[in-house]
């Protein structure tokens, strides 16, 4: 199997008597490597005395493990990761913390949240580094009994949950500190329960609409009904003829809301852009109304007629249109919406255009990130602010391995 580095090793071991007779039945081989003892082989035999041939036998093996213990041992080990870089592969921020209060071990992405320099946390008291909000907290679980303790924290838009975990053996109160930034999870548990809100709301919806139809079906009969009597005096004609008008909008205004809130399958087909977005201005109205916010549509002549989910894209437009709306109320005037279907391509292209004070420079790169928005905290949650970790001064020129979420 190892060719000439056997055999040398076989004349090696004739020459230096490796083979002996020990106490009857045993027999002790050296094992050779670079020219070193570096073991022996034992071998036991039940009843016979070794013969030459065992002799020669046992030598040969001999030879061929040393060369095989040669090789390995000559192989190049590849270095394993310290400990501490171990730690700075994570995204968790860790620390560990003695009795004293004093941190002695933490990865790069704790320097990363408390904005220090990694090499300035050893030793320093782990209430001097992390926001004043947090210490109280902090203090009564590290502080408190048992295997392991969780406690909730913010800082600005991020929201954190901090373990602390007692270091096993370890000498009187060291525990093992982490925080978890769960921003993302309890984002996503936000929008989850904004869709079921929106979902009751559709149900409520759906149930109010028709409760109206009835009174107003009853309304606009009564005053067709009116409005065909000759006897009814001529000063009564005029307003019996608005209150069925009335009527009959507010029962179209009904018809879209039910088309809107009703739960429809998505089927694409043909369908008109005009009596689409005709239908989506009337079920904003009213609040477009009470934003003073005028609207215009104009629509090209002769639109083709686009293959599309009419209930789907009502909702865009929507949107749009609220937007557009919303994007107005800062200036404390009023303004207007003009909504413009023109030709484009084989197709159609809606415009929905506000004179709002428009999108800053600075944001324009933005408008397609998902969930990003400028309005307050109390109309929606702004998912692109910046959080405190971003202002870290990376002074040593690298990121951490895995960088915490931000």
């Amino acid at each position: 199997m190892y060719g000439d580095q056997a055999d040398e090793f076989c004349r090696t071991a004739g020459a230096t008597t490796l083979v002996d007779n020990i106490a009857d039945c045993w027999l002790l081989v050296p094992l050779l490597t670079t020219g070193e003892g570096s073991g022996s082989l034992a071998v036991r035999r039940a009843s016979k005395p070794f013969t030459d041939t065992d002799l020669a036998t046992a030598a040969a093996l001999a030879a061929t493990t040393s060369v095989a213990l040669e090789r390995v041992a000559s192989t190049p080990k590849a270095p394993r990761p310290s400990w501490q870089q171990a730690l700075d592969a994570i995204t968790p921020a860790l620390c560990l913390i003695d009795e004293r209060g004093s941190i002695w071990r933490a990865n790069r992405a704790f320097a990363w949240l408390v904005t220090t320099k990694p090499d300035a946390l050893v030793g320093r008291s782990w209430q001097s580094l992390v926001p004043p909000e947090w210490v109280s907290d902090l203090d009564r679980v590290i502080r408190a009994e048992g295997s392991s303790r969780e406690v909730g924290l913010r800082w600005g838009d991020r929201v954190y949950a901090a373990t602390v975990a007692p270091i096993s053996g370890g000498a009187g109160r060291d525990v093992v500190l982490l925080f978890d930034d769960q921003t993302e999870r309890h984002r996503l548990l936000d929008q989850l329960i904004q869709s079921e809100k929106l979902s009751a709301i559709g149900q409520l919806l759906a149930g109010v609409a028709h409760d109206l139809n009835n009174p107003l079906a009853s309304v606009v009969g009564f005053a067709e009904f009116l409005a065909e009597r000759p006897d009814v005096p001529s000063a009564l004609r005029e307003p019996v003829t608005i209150i069925r008008d009335e009527a009959e909008r507010a029962s179209g205004i009904v018809k879209n809301l039910l088309s809107f809130a009703r739960k429809q399958e998505r089927q694409r087909r043909p369908t008109a852009i005009q009596p689409l977005l005709e239908a989506t201005l009337a079920l904003l109205r009213n609040e477009l109304m009470a934003s003073r916010v005028e609207t215009r549509l104009e629509i090209e002549p002769d639109l083709p007629m686009p293959v599309l989910d009419s209930n789907q894209m009502q909702q865009v437009f929507v949107n749009l249109i609220h937007n557009a709306a919303q994007a107005i109320a800062p200036t404390g005037g009023s303004g207007s919406v003009t909504v413009r279907a023109r030709h484009w391509a084989d197709g159609v292209a809606v415009d929905v255009i506000d004179d709002g004070p428009g999108i800053p420079e600075a944001l324009v790169g933005r408008v397609f990130d998902p969930f990003f928005t400028t309005k307050p905290r109390d109309r929606a949650p702004d998912w692109g602010s910046r959080s405190r970790r971003e202002s870290y001064p990376n002074t040593e020129g690298e990121s951490p391995s895995t960088p915490p979420k931000v």
